[in-house]
């Protein structure tokens, strides 16, 4: 019984999420979407620098976190690290669903720049800089 109470406290206690987000990806699109993130060179350094000082531990993992509302909007994917206990968003990008078309979530100005616009404005966004 004390086994049993304690499980719902603690079910109670964890917040129970609303989002839409998902690691699989439900179509021939998505995966397409997912493999067009993971192949960013932003994201491929990003990956190289996480391995390299975690020795091999943690690895980025995209996922869908939304998908459209309606034909032709875009797809809200998150590129995140597994720290044990819950996945840190690293990058949030946008890509349309119809021209595959990628824009860059800048969390800090709140705004979303095109990835060619952010790979030329690299000073301001030092956050794509792996080293």
């Amino acid at each position: 019984m004390k086994a049993l109470s304690s499980l719902l406290f603690l079910l109670l206690l964890v917040p129970q999420s609303k989002t839409n987000a998902q690691v699989k990806p439900d179509s021939v699109l998505e995966s397409k979407i997912l493999r067009l993130i993971l192949n960013l060179a932003e994201v491929k350094r990003a990956n190289a620098y996480v391995v390299k000082h975690s020795h091999n531990k943690r690895h980025l993992y995209d996922l869908i976190y939304e998908r459209p509302k309606k034909k032709g909007d875009d797809y809200w994917v998150k590129v995140c690290t597994d720290d044990r206990y819950m996945l840190v968003t690293n990058f949030n990008f946008f890509v349309n669903s119809k021209t595959l078309a990628i824009r860059y979530m800048d969390v800090v100005a709140g705004d979303d720049l095109p990835l060619e616009v952010l790979r030329k404005n690299k000073k301001r966004h030092k956050v794509l800089e792996y080293n």
